[in-house]
């Protein structure tokens, strides 16, 4: 078995209220965060208990430190909605004024029983749907709407899913994707190229509207139970294309082969891994004023990519910064 593709999808309107049951107008009282940089970037609203009270305030704490450190400036405030009317995130505003919806834990714990997660206890995957989902989540919202920011004047800019992912991921525990981090270290002495990179989206934008995770995997005959590792054995090359989306509707296709399909491209297959590494590979060579000035070049910019080249810290040329990033890698990675 060989696993194709992991994808997510991300951009302006992945975000436009999926998954959502209906969210009314706010429950009257709102709650704040305190006297903290969380506290006047994030308000707390709805009617939580107090215990997810408290996981919002930790998810917008860790959120508003980690964006600061990565951009070099709190980002936009906006509000984080507890609310039973929902059975994921949910964004209802992605402006400058971001609202994004949150389950509660009862929410949470109702929606993951119906699917439990293998190796996972009910309540373990309710824990990081608060510790690591959410400020992932978070992460796409306080980007696009720095954007916005940004760009009081002018359209929204849609921003490449390597810098939406890398972002998002930038929020995580750390340690979180540690097992991600190994996958493509084992495959030493692949270097993805930077253009490659950059230009990948992994999602279409018919799917971008729906977000969700598609996976593929591909099952190769073998001869035996033994040669399948006591699986049950079959003759023929077929995949398993799953699809969640936030909602929580699944579809699972089964496509078989004449002829098997070729490897998956390791880019694609670990782009959430590849993507982090990218994003901690520019902080680590110009730090904020680095991701500031990025964030400053699509700010001013018209719709499309635009060049890493001569951001503070980096090569001028595209070659330089392949054999830079290479460098880097090897050392940062592979550990040479």
């Amino acid at each position: 078995m060989i696993v194709q593709a992991i994808a997510g999808g991300v951009g302006r309107s992945v975000y436009s209220g999926a998954g959502a049951k209906g969210v009314g107008a706010l429950v009257a009282t709102l709650l704040t965060l305190g006297a903290s940089d969380a506290g006047a970037q994030c308000t707390i609203a709805g009617a939580p208990t107090e215990h997810d009270r408290e996981l919002a305030v930790a998810a917008c704490e860790r959120v508003v430190e980690r964006f600061t450190l990565l951009f070099g400036a709190p980002p936009p405030a906006g509000t984080l909605e507890i609310s039973d009317e929902v059975n994921v995130s949910s964004v209802q505003s992605l402006t400058r004024d971001w609202h994004l919806a949150w389950p509660s834990s009862t929410g949470l714990r109702e929606y993951l029983s119906e699917s439990p997660p293998v190796d996972q206890t009910v309540e373990e995957a309710v824990a990081i749907q608060w510790t690591t989902v959410l400020p992932h989540e978070l992460g796409h919202v306080l980007l696009s709407a720095e954007m916005d920011r940004r760009r009081p004047d002018g359209p929204p800019r849609e921003l490449p899913d390597w810098l939406h992912e890398g972002t998002a991921v930038w929020m995580e525990p750390a340690g979180y994707r540690g097992d991600e981090l190994e996958i493509i270290r084992a495959l030493r002495p692949f270097i993805p190229s930077l253009d490659d990179l950059t230009s990948l989206s992994i999602s279409s934008p018919s799917e971008r509207g729906e977000a969700g995770t598609t996976i593929t995997r591909t099952f190769y005959p073998c001869a035996s139970a033994e040669a399948c590792g006591g699986r049950p054995h079959w003759s023929e090359t077929f995949s398993v294309v799953t699809r969640q989306y936030p909602d929580g509707r699944v579809e699972t296709d089964t496509i078989f082969h004449a002829e098997p399909p070729p490897p998956p491209d390791p880019t694609a297959a670990n782009f959430y891994a590849y993507s982090a590494t990218l994003v901690r590979y520019l902080f680590d060579r110009g730090g904020s004023t680095l991701m500031d000035g990025l964030l400053e070049r699509y700010a001013t910019s018209a719709e499309g990519p635009v060049p890493l080249t001569g951001l503070p810290g980096l090569a001028r040329g595209n070659a330089s910064l392949q054999r830079d990033w290479e460098v880097w890698f090897r050392r940062w990675i592979f550990r040479d």
